[in-house]
């Protein structure tokens, strides 16, 4: 069994990518992203949530439940008003697979994490105008 400390460790090690036309943009938490800030500015928002529905509670599930669950959170988020970007959270150790993710824009943190919460996630990301990525435990 994963300890929470190991979780805590492999989620800030984790490097998180949006998917741009122009270029990706990866960060990691705790780590300034000036890029972060000009994506936020190009959708006039000042926060955003970086999040998935893969694998809740850090179980490992079959590729068919993850798109479907996938599916279904952007869907809720798209009826939220939220802007889904396309993203991956990626395990620079190769040690945990990847997994698709969105950056929501336009959504606030409360409502965030309520997300998160209904597709059995251990945590997201928040960002906010500074640019400065937060881990979120919301278990």
């Amino acid at each position: 069994m994963t300890s929470d400390r190991d979780l805590d460790t492999a989620y800030r090690q984790t490097v998180y990518r949006v998917h741009r036309p122009d270029v990706p943009v990866d960060f990691c938490v705790d780590e300034h992203s000036p890029a972060l800030q000009e994506l936020l500015r190009s959708y006039a928002s000042d926060s955003a949530a970086f999040l998935t529905a893969h694998n809740p509670g850090s179980r490992l599930m079959s590729q068919m439940h993850n798109c479907n669950a996938q599916a279904a959170l952007e869907a809720q988020a798209r009826g939220m008003g939220a802007t889904a970007l396309p993203g991956v959270a990626l395990d620079p150790q190769g040690a945990w697979p990847a997994e698709d993710s969105l950056l929501l824009v336009n959504i606030d943190r409360e409502a965030a994490c309520n997300l998160g919460r209904r597709f059995g996630q251990n945590a997201l990301v928040w960002i906010d105008q500074t640019g400065l990525p937060e881990l979120v435990w919301l278990t």
